[in-house]
Formats: structure tokens, C-alpha cells, sequence
């Protein structure tokens, strides 16, 4: 069979520009460039089958992502292109087109009808089974389009149809399919059918009709959808770490054609040589890529003998590259085109790098472009019948300068042709193709280059023939040998050392220097004249030997201490001398001085702070310095930032010797705050430099001790902050009040009748009934409160939210029962407000004894019912509850009374599901002394809003009510029901009672405590029920 090898489908990374592969017979053309061009890569077909080739021209298997975004499956065991059904190692199913329509192999997505049957496959190609699809149509486990009463619908001879369907049966899915044909499954869980290919791709591409699944409505809503993976369509991203950038891009040679008649027909036909074509760029993470030029822009005339330069508009390129679009445009991607004087239309000058065909073509097609060559070779020659290739010619090796270790710096050296001998005695010559090598790069070493060209260079019309004799004989290679590195003479070791001896040695040497020392340095065995050698000292600090004072004759170098510290005196410098790009000393220099300033209320270190400045007025602070000479601090200077302010500043000497006044004038406050406060540095000859930090006070402010409102029975306190209180005192402060609306009459503030000054903590009290002058509020108001100290022109506002008088809000908090406390709520108190202060009077006379308890995270007022019993008459008690700033509540309290029919009650013996029946001893029902205890309500038609007021009193069995717990119907207590039955629990929480009760519960022997719940409902007659309680930590 005539073996063909066909180009890419579609546009491939290369690494320089992408082109046809052309080949040329005996004498090739050389351009003499050392870029070269990498092919075919992608799709190939190779006559028989479809594969997918690398860079480096090898199979790739498994899934593949084209570059117009598709998936496809290449057969882990022989690389070729999957189609038809397909089962993946995760046990998902896919389908591959099986048409030769241009998309074979390509993961079919959505709905498809295929052998009669319609499947859906999810945006990755994974076929939904037994579920709802996205648009509520149910497949079966077969993935097949059905009812869910199992109902397929079936179309006979709809869709693609494969080898192994007969009529309507379809192959189970249950496992995979196995059989004949070149392509398996891709992860070894079974082969598949695969048809038979022709022996060329047909080049008709049938449009692809998508399936109508809705030929009648699926009759079961959705219930499931297909849960989708990724979103990246296979795509890898082998970026690591930070933002890749373009570092260069390939050069790319220049384009040979032929004059085509006239100019138009000559510019059509280049912009159709050089749409979609490749550049290859170099990035910093050491990758090399491609970008698909999808637009050029040709400047110049299309005539015979001129060059044309195109330039990219537009690029493509890979998804995980797509931020890097914007610098390739900064890069010169210039292509030239030259055109030669041939106006015969016949092929172009023969030349490997013409870009490729767009890669939207029909990959089965031959390429227009590429017609016969003219020239007489052995493609135009009689040849024997056992026409072969008997050898090639090896080229000569090179030997070169090694350069570096990428094989791309040595381009010009490869061989631009290669030419093979053949039985006849003609040759044969193509374009070489080198890639990859053996061997080591270096100095004395030598590396052995690849040929890379396969029998798809050959000419179209010996290929065939020549093919099997191409692909026994082989390809030459290529040896570049790398000449040995020149070795220079070493140069002798210079010694490097300091005036005096380390007072400590260890990994590195340390000295030590006063400031006003000299420090010399001495080098032995050095010859030069000291501007090959770097010394470097403090921050800022960085010269030669020669600039120091340097005696070549002595080998010695000298300066001043405090030069190697251009910024100022620090504790300690390293100090590095550099001699032929090594480190010929590295030495720690620790500084002395005798000499310090010390900042007056600031203190003695290097950085005094001085705290609440005033920006509206000049700071003055004295400096006392300890020996440093009158005329170095006459030299002293003041720096901000790298800006010298001494002039901004005050700097004179007081009476007191060595001490001088510092002023700091307060429009430099002003105008150097930052972040609320102001620094300069003093410096001064032998002290180390000193941070000065003024933290700056902040605009005058007051605060409020509350932020919710206050009611005009409270107080508010007003705290101030940052009044200078220079001129004025705190006593002198003016306040006044106004209503905060526009227009408001201020009203001036009396001191010690409409508020109260407390000068020790700056705190000011409003006296809310005086300054407001008023002892109720029917509604809210805000009145702007503003304090002004005069004379040192500080002033600040803050506004006060007054609330409209409230009165207390007070609930009875559960049934009232004989002998039990009678408990009281409050259900308007603002946060942080409590029942301490609560009194509860009966006429005139208060109530003793109340207490505050907590349940349920409610509080409650508490009083014994001995204590209200004395004030109930005619079966009520009046009271009245009153707080402290808020206006009292009266209370009329109805006592029930407990008569008439026995409570609807009776033993629980399940809870309201009816599943769980309780434990039971002698017959009681067994509960969990700091659980839930259910009774059951008899009369189902009682209503919850009567139910709600029962009271379970727990006492032990045998003693009164009165000796037990009551446990009222709130919080986690409730009335439970049966949704289908109707029937009623009364369910007790006694984990809110555990101090009262549950803590109490002991075993009685070897049992259960006994005890009686005596039920309380308001209407009826008590009832008891027994119940046998769990002590704590017993289940």
C-alpha cells in the first residue's frame, strides 16, 4: 500500500516559524542562517491511521488536547487516534467520531443519536447514564434516552452507525467492548471496534447535524443532573511559581517566491503562504513556545525582484499563555519576503522555512501551493525497477569554541543539507533536519547531532519507492568538537590585611577602631596600581584602592574611620576588599566614642520621643553634650529623609556649658506630619545619629461613655482629649447645647447645674434634666453638645441621641401554683441593663425577699409565694414594678384556680413518633433525671395556647408539691404532636433544672428513684403521674 505522510491538522508549537516541509533534489538552496525549522508536529496521518507527533517527533498517547480546543483519545499501546466507543480507566464512557469529516476522533459532546439511539455526553464528552440530563430528559443505565419505565426511544438507521450494532441491539455498556481494529481503550480496561479505514481520508467533510432528542417528552421531571469535571478541557498547565515573561524571540529567515504574473495574484498568494504561521519565543522559565499569527500586515509592492516585509497584527496562543500576548507585540517579528524575477508561476525557490498552509484546510488535501519542480533530478529520471538507497554522506565534523550549552548556538555549523547515494548511481539531496544530540557540552568534549528527517522529506515522486531502502539505510549524524579551554597562568594570591591585630577571630575577623582613627589597609604580593581592587565599607560606601592614599610602592592604603561611614558613626561597619571578583578580606569593624548627646525629658538613646505635641505652637527641648568639641557642634546639621532642614530649625547655645536649646517651630510641625507625628535626625561628628520623634497631638475630640441613647433620666459622660489647655485651664471650658437642626439656638451650658467637671480624668457630666430643661421626652432628639476652650482656640462637637421616655413592660412569666414563687419578667431592658435595681411595691408597701434567677437565658424577677400571697384579695394581686430612670408598670395578677375535671393527662409509654418505647420499672416509665420526660394529653382537641400554662411539679414520692421543682412550659419544655395521629405530648426539659432537680436524682437501692409529677392545668383538677428518674451519668 502507497505509504503517504500527511500535514498537521491543525497549528503546532514549533520553534521557530511553522512551514510546509519542502524538500529539495541534489543542489538544495542555503540560506546560511542558523535558524532552522521544526515540523509536522501534531496530527499526522500516516496512510493507515492517525497519530499525534512532539517536538521531538514522538508518539503521544492517551488524551490530547488539539489546538482548536477539542479532546481526543490516542491508544496507549500503539499512539493511534482512538474512535468509536470508548471506556476510560475511571470506568466513564465516551464517544469518539468515527466520520471522516474533518472532526474524527474528536469527543462528541450534547445530544447525538448514534446506531438509533440518542445519548448525552456532559461538556467533557462523559456519558450520562441512569439520571436526568440538563434539560430534564432521563437515559437509562445505557445511557440511552428513555421513560422511566423503561420505554428506549429508537429511530432504526438514525445517527452515526458503528461496526457492532445490529438492528436495534445495541451493545451493554456494562462492561468494555472488546474486538479487532487498530485502537483499544485508553487505559487497558478493554478494547474497542474500530472500523475500517480506507486507505486515504476521504476529503469530503458532512456537516455535523446535531440530534433532536425531544421527538416526544420525556414523561419524569429531573430529578439528577451529570456533575461535570474540570472546565480546562484537558489543557495542562506547566507554568510554575511567578508571572512568565517573554525574554526573547527567534528570528525568522527570510521567505522565497516566485512572481505570479501580476501583483495582486503575487499578494494573495504570500498572505495565503503566511496566514497562521508560527513565531517562537524564549521565556523566563526557560520554555520555549509558539505563537499562531493569525493576521500580518504586508508592507511593500508585490513585483517581481522586490522584498516585501510583513509584520504580525493579531496573534494565538496557548490558553496558559494567553497573558504574555501584549509583550510579544513589543518584539521586531519581522518576516521578509522576497520575491523573485520568475514570472512563470512555477514553484518557488527552493527553501525549507515557507510558512505553512492554514491550518483550517482539509489535512487530506495536497498543498496547492507545491507544484512540480522543473529542474531535471532523479524524481524526472527512468529508474530500475529495484531502485534503492544504498548509503548517504557523512558529513565532516566541526570543531568550534564552546560557547555555551544550548544546541541552538551552534546552528550555523549543522549541515543545511544531507544527500543520499542510490543504486543507480544518482544522488539524492534534502534539507537536514537536526534535533536532539549525544554526548556532553564543554570545553575538550564533543557532542554528536541527530538527523531528523524521515522519508516524508523525500520528493513526492520517489517517496513511495524509495521509502522501505530511506528507513534501513538511516540518517547521518553530525559531531561538533568542542576545543580545549586556553588555561591561563594563576595569578599569584594577594594577602590582604589591616594595621593591628583581630580582637577576635572565628568564621569571619572582627577589629576594633575609635571614630577618629585612621584604618589602613596593607596587601602583599599585589603589583597593580589599586583600581582592580574594590573596597567597600558602611551603607553608601564603595570605592577602589586608588582612590584611598595609596602607596603602590609599600602596597599600603589609608583613610579616616568616619569615611567608611558616609551616613554617620554606627556601632559597627564590614568591611570588604575585592581582588579578581573574590573577596580577599571580609572584616567586622566595631567603632568606639567617648562622646554622646542626652535630650532633656527624652532620654539617652538614639531615638528620643516626645509625646501630645502641639502643632500650634514651637517645641523646645535642651541637648546636653558630653565631650564633643564647641566646633563640631557648630558643624552639627539636621536632616529629614535626605533633605538637610538645619535652617528650619532653632539651635542655640544656653549659659549652662554644652547645653544647647533646641526649638522646633510649630509650622514645621505643621507641615511634616505623617502618620501623627514629625522626625529629623541630628547629626554630629563622632556621635552616632540621633532619630528625634515628635508624636503630634490630635485635633480636639470628645467621647461619649454610650453609644445606644440615652433616656433624659441618664447622665451622660462627655471625655476630652487633646485640648492643649495651654492658656486655658479645664475649669475654663465653655459648653453648649443646641437641638441638631439647622438653625438651632445654642444654649450656654451653666457649670455645676447643667454638668459637672472632673479636672483629675478630663471627664464632663451632663446633667440631662438641667440642660435639657425638661423631665420627660415624647419623642427622640439629638442635640449637638460643643466645649471650647477660648483662649487656646480648641474646640470640639459631639452629638447626643436622647430617646423618648419608655415605661417598663412586665409579663407574668408562667402559671401561677400554690406554694410556688411567683416569677416576673421585664421584655424592654437595653443591653447591659439588669433586674438588680427592680422593686416591686404592692399599694405602698415593697416586696421583701425578691431574688434574680436566670433560665433558659432569660432573667427573671423572683418572689416568694408567701411574700405574694399576703397581697392577693378576691383571687388578683395588684403590683406595681418600678426601675430607676424608666417609668413604673402596674400589674393586676389573676390567681387560676385548679378545679373541675382531671387534667387530660396520663403515663407516657413512647414519645410523640410512637417508634421508641421508654424503659420501664414496675411498670413506670424509665427517663433521664437531667433529660426530656414525656406525659401524654388525652383530649387531642385541647388547645396549645391551654397546654402552654401547665406546670409539672417533680417531688419525690410520697412528699407534698410543695417540697418540689415546678418546671414551666418555656424554653426547651413544649408541647409536642403526632403529624398523622393527632395525638399530644407535653414534653419537660429537666436540663434547665439540673441544680434544682437533676443533681438531686440517686439511685434508691439498686433501682430508680420514684418521683411524682404532679401536673398543673389552669381549669382542671391536678393529676399525678410516676416517673422513675436516671441519676446523672446513668444511661
Amino acid at each position: 500500500m502507497k505509504k503517504q505522510l500527511y500535514r498537521a491538522m491543525a497549528a503546532v508549537l514549533t520553534l521557530s516559524l511553522v512551514s510546509v516541509p519542502f524538500s529539495s533534489i541534489s543542489n538544495a538552496a542555503n540560506t546560511g542562517s542558523m535558524f532552522s525549522i521544526v515540523k509536522d508536529i501534531g496530527f499526522q496521518y500516516d496512510g493507515k491511521d492517525w497519530i499525534y507527533l512532539n517536538a521531538f517527533g514522538n508518539k503521544i498517547t492517551g488524551w490530547v488536547t488539539a489546538p482548536d480546543g477539542y479532546k481526543y483519545h490516542m491508544n496507549v499501546q500503539n499512539g493511534i487516534m482512538d474512535t468509536g466507543w470508548f471506556l476510560d480507566t475511571d470506568g466513564k464512557w465516551y464517544f469518539l467520531n468515527e466520520i471522516s469529516d474533518g472532526t474524527k476522533g474528536r469527543v462528541l459532546t450534547g445530544w447525538n443519536w448514534i446506531d438509533g439511539y440518542c445519548y448525552y455526553f456532559d461538556q467533557n464528552g462523559v456519558m450520562a447514564a441512569n439520571t436526568f440530563t440538563p434539560d430534564h430528559y432521563f437515559v437509562n443505565k445505557d445511557g440511552q434516552w428513555s421513560e422511566t419505565d423503561g420505554t428506549v426511544h429508537y429511530v432504526e438507521g438514525k445517527g452515526i452507525k458503528t461496526n457492532y450494532v445490529l438492528g436495534v441491539s445495541r451493545v451493554k455498556l456494562g462492561k468494555p467492548v472488546t474486538g479487532g481494529g487498530s485502537g483499544g481503550s485508553g487505559g487497558g480496561s478493554g478494547g474497542r471496534v474500530r472500523p475500517t479505514e480506507p486507505e486515504t481520508e476521504p476529503e469530503t467533510k458532512p456537516s455535523e447535524t446535531k440530534p433532536d432528542p425531544k421527538a416526544t417528552e420525556p414523561e419524569t421531571e429531573p430529578q439528577d443532573i451529570p456533575e461535570t469535571t474540570g472546565d480546562n478541557g484537558g489543557k495542562k498547565d506547566d507554568r510554575k511559581g511567578d508571572a512568565v515573561t517573554v525574554t526573547k524571540i527567534k528570528p525568522l529567515r527570510t521567505l522565497y517566491v516566485n512572481f505570479r504574473g501580476d501583483e495582486e495574484k503575487t499578494r494573495q498568494y504570500i498572505e495565503k503562504k503566511i496566514k497562521n504561521s508560527g513565531i517562537s519565543f524564549y521565556l523566563s522559565n526557560g520554555k520555549l513556545t509558539t505563537a499562531i499569527v493569525t493576521d500580518w500586515e504586508l508592507q511593500g509592492d508585490a513585483v517581481s525582484g522586490s522584498i516585501m516585509k510583513a509584520k504580525p497584527v493579531s496573534f494565538r496562543v496557548d490558553e496558559s499563555y494567553s497573558d504574555i500576548e501584549d509583550q510579544l507585540k513589543k518584539y521586531d517579528a519581522t518576516l521578509s519576503v522576497e520575491i523573485s524575477k520568475s514570472d512563470t508561476g512555477s514553484s518557488d525557490p527552493e527553501d525549507p522555512t515557507e510558512p505553512e498552509q492554514p491550518t483550517q484546510e482539509d489535512p487530506t488535501s495536497e498543498d496547492p501551493t507545491q507544484e512540480e519542480p522543473t529542474t531535471e533530478g532523479p524524481e524526472n529520471k527512468k529508474h530500475p525497477d529495484n531502485w534503492v538507497i544504498t548509503g548517504y554522506v557523512q558529513p565532516e565534523a566541526v570543531e568550534t569554541d564552546f560557547i555555551d550549552a544550548e544546541l541552538s548556538s551552534y546552528q550555523a555549523y549543522l549541515p543545511k543539507t544531507i544527500t543520499f547515494n542510490t543504486s543507480d548511481g544518482t544522488t539524492i539531496t534534502i534539507d537536514a533536519r537536526w534535533n536532539g544530540y549525544s554526548g556532553s557540552f564543554g570545553p575538550g568534549k564533543e557532542i554528536c547531532v541527530k538527523c531528523d528527517n524521515g522519508y516524508e522529506d523525500l520528493p513526492s515522486e520517489v517517496r513511495a519507492k524509495l521509502m522501505d531502502s530511506f528507513e534501513n539505510i538511516g540518517t547521518p549524524t553530525f559531531t561538533i568538537r568542542f576545543r580545549e579551554k586556553e588555561t591561563e597562568k594563576p595569578k599569584e594570591k594577594i594577602e590582604v590585611a589591616l594595621d593591628r591585630e583581630p580582637v577576635s577571630e572565628g568564621s569571619y575577623k572582627e577589629y576594633s577602631y575609635a571614630f577618629d582613627e585612621k584604618l589602613c589597609i596593607e596587601l602583599s604580593n599585589y603589583t597593580g596600581d589599586g583600581r582592580d581592587v574594590s573596597i567597600t565599607g558602611a551603607s553608601g560606601f564603595k570605592t577602589t584602592l586608588d582612590k584611598l592614599s595609596f602607596d603602590a610602592a609599600t602596597g599600603k592604603a589609608s583613610a579616616e574611620v568616619m569615611d567608611f561611614m558616609p551616613s554617620g558613626l554606627t556601632n559597627y561597619f564590614w568591611l570588604t576588599v575585592e581582588y579578581d571578583g573574590k573577596n580577599a578580606l571580609q572584616a567586622k569593624i566595631n567603632v568606639t566614642t567617648d562622646r554622646s548627646i542626652s535630650f532633656k525629658n527624652g532620654g539617652t538613646g538614639y531615638s528620643p520621643r516626645y509625646e501630645k505635641v502641639s502643632k500650634k505652637k514651637d517645641f523646645e527641648t535642651e541637648l546636653s553634650f558630653v565631650n564633643v568639641p564647641s566646633e563640631d557642634i557648630k558643624k552639627i546639621i539636621f536632616v529629614k529623609g535626605d533633605t538637610d532642614v538645619t535652617a528650619q530649625l532653632g539651635f542655640t547655645e544656653t549659659e549652662e556649658e554644652g547645653v544647647y536649646r533646641l526649638t522646633v517651630p510649630g509650622e514645621f510641625i505643621k507641615n511634616n506630619i505623617s502618620w501623627g507625628s514629625v522626625s529629623f535626625t541630628l547629626k554630629c561628628r563622632g556621635v552616632m545619629p540621633v532619630t528625634v520623634y515628635l508624636s503630634v497631638m490630635g485635633d480636639p475630640a470628645l467621647n461619649k461613655d454610650k453609644y445606644q441613647g440615652y433616656y433624659v433620666t441618664e447622665n451622660p459622660v462627655i471625655t476630652i482629649s487633646n485640648f492643649s489647655l495651654d492658656k486655658n485651664s479645664i475649669s475654663d471650658l465653655e459648653l453648649s447645647l443646641a437641638k441638631n437642626v439647622t438653625g438651632a439656638e445654642e444654649r450656654i451650658l451653666v457649670k455645676n447645674e447643667d454638668y459637672r467637671i472632673s479636672e483629675n480624668d478630663k471627664k464632663i457630666t451632663i446633667i440631662s434634666k438641667n440642660a435639657l430643661q425638661t423631665e420627660t421626652l415624647e419623642e427622640d432628639i439629638k442635640y449637638r453638645l460643643k466645649v471650647k476652650a477660648p483662649l487656646d482656640e480648641d474646640e470640639a462637637s459631639i452629638d447626643l441621641d436622647y430617646k423618648k421616655d419608655r415605661a417598663l413592660e412586665v409579663i407574668l412569666a408562667g402559671t401561677i401554683i400554690p406554694d410556688m414563687p411567683v416569677y416576673l419578667r421585664i421584655t424592654n431592658l437595653n443591653y447591659g441593663e439588669t433586674l438588680e435595681d427592680v422593686e416591686v411595691y404592692a399599694g405602698e408597701d415593697k416586696l421583701q425577699g425578691l431574688t434574680v434567677v436566670e433560665r433558659n437565658f432569660v432573667s427573671k424577677i423572683c418572689i416568694p409565694y408567701e411574700t405574694f400571697s399576703k397581697y392577693v384579695k378576691d383571687g388578683k394581686a395588684d403590683l406595681t414594678v418600678k426601675k430607676p430612670g424608666i417609668k413604673s408598670a402596674d400589674l393586676s395578677i389573676s390567681i387560676p384556680e385548679f378545679t373541675g375535671e382531671d387534667a387530660p393527662v396520663e403515663t407516657a409509654l413512647t414519645d410523640n413518633y410512637g417508634y421508641s418505647k421508654f424503659e420501664l420499672q414496675d411498670g413506670i416509665p424509665v427517663f433521664s433525671g437531667t433529660g426530656d420526660v414525656y406525659i401524654k394529653v388525652t383530649d387531642k382537641e385541647i388547645p396549645n395556647d391551654i397546654l402552654k400554662g401547665t406546670v409539672g411539679v417533680f417531688h419525690k414520692k410520697g412528699t407534698a408539691p410543695g417540697e418540689g421543682v415546678p418546671v414551666y412550659i418555656e424554653g426547651y419544655s413544649e408541647i409536642n404532636s403526632n403529624y398523622s395521629s393527632k395525638e399530644k405530648w407535653i414534653k419537660f426539659a429537666l436540663y434547665t433544672y439540673r441544680e434544682e432537680l437533676g443533681n438531686a436524682v440517686v439511685m434508691d437501692g439498686d433501682k430508680y428513684s420514684v418521683y411524682t409529677i404532679t401536673v398543673y392545668i389552669p381549669g382542671y383538677k391536678t393529676v399525678d403521674i410516676d416517673v422513675a428518674l436516671k441519676p446523672k451519668g446513668v444511661y
